[in-house]
């Protein structure tokens, strides 16, 4: 849903995200909701990991960008 990759993430990034999914309260309501409908961001108002989520979408939309303005190949 919002095109991230976490092959893509730094390993602490990734380490803090799984923390946060081990110790989450909503992991049995998170798991019926992403096999339900993936793209529905239901998860976003239980989420912990939200904010890093978003952030880590922004940064990938912003480096798409520049790439895309400077013709940058990877």
């Amino acid at each position: 849903m919002l095109g991230l990759s976490f092959d893509a993430t730094n390993g602490d990034t990734f380490n803090e995200i799984m923390r946060c999914c081990k110790n989450c309260g909503y992991r049995e309501a998170c798991a019926v909701d992403l096999k339900r409908d993936p793209n529905n961001p239901a998860w976003k108002t239980y989420c912990p990991n939200t904010g890093a989520f978003i952030a880590l979408a922004e940064a990938r939309r912003s480096h798409e960008t520049i790439k895309s303005l400077y013709k940058i190949s990877e």
